[in-house]
């Protein structure tokens, strides 16, 4: 099927989970559409079948699952126990890398990849052989349809103040948000604490 036809929430089909013995297990690599705030939520995300309210004149199972709301607010508030969450793709920029390095007292060499993800360079080749072309109205549904993942991200990703230049700091600013007098919004990155790295009984 074509990448235009993916008009679904769950993409082309309904979502579920393999069960690990009874207990159904959400993967990743199964998911098609906000992925990360299922992913976060566990096997929360999974979806189950209940039995008919009439089973003598309707014999079809009813559908069930968790509004992807309810699952959003319990990967949001798993997210923000962490320490730390590193936006991968802003690795490129110095500023960041340098800021992140601070932050975990000096620690160097956060930007340099030893691992690549599966199929990257396969990946990579046949785009390069035959790029995808994604008409605008298929972009504008795949956003509407990862809406809920797409305003996770930005808030887990937008916590630095714009940058002088005009360019946002790792996201786009607040409203509340004023520019950046220093010479780069990532200055307002914390700065080494042992602390909170100390070991606690509580886990994430």
């Amino acid at each position: 099927q074509s990448l235009s036809s993916w008009n679904k929430p769950h993409g082309f089909v309904l979502p579920g989970c393999k069960m690990a013995g009874k207990t159904p297990l959400f993967r990743l690599t199964d998911c098609a559409v906000n992925c990360y705030t299922q992913w976060f939520a566990g096997n929360l995300s999974c979806p189950w079948w209940d039995p008919p309210e009439n089973p003598e004149t309707d014999g079809k199972m009813i559908y069930r699952e968790v509004p992807l709301s309810q699952q959003r607010d319990v990967a949001r508030t798993k997210m923000l126990r962490y320490n730390l969450i590193i936006i991968t793709e802003l690795l490129r920029d110095v500023e960041y890398v340098n800021a992140v390095e601070r932050f975990l007292g000096g620690l160097p060499g956060l930007a340099k990849r030893d691992a690549h993800p599966w199929c990257e360079f396969e990946s990579h080749k046949a785009n390069k052989k035959i790029p995808l072309v994604v008409e605008e109205d298929t972009l504008r549904n795949l956003t509407r349809l990862n809406k809920v993942d797409i305003g996770l991200y930005r808030e887990m990703r937008d916590c630095f103040p714009e940058k002088e230049d005009g360019n946002d700091g790792g996201g786009t600013a607040t409203a509340t948000a004023t520019a950046a007098t220093t010479t780069t919004a990532y200055d307002y990155f914390p700065r080494w604490d042992p602390e909170r790295f100390e070991r606690r009984n509580d886990t994430v």
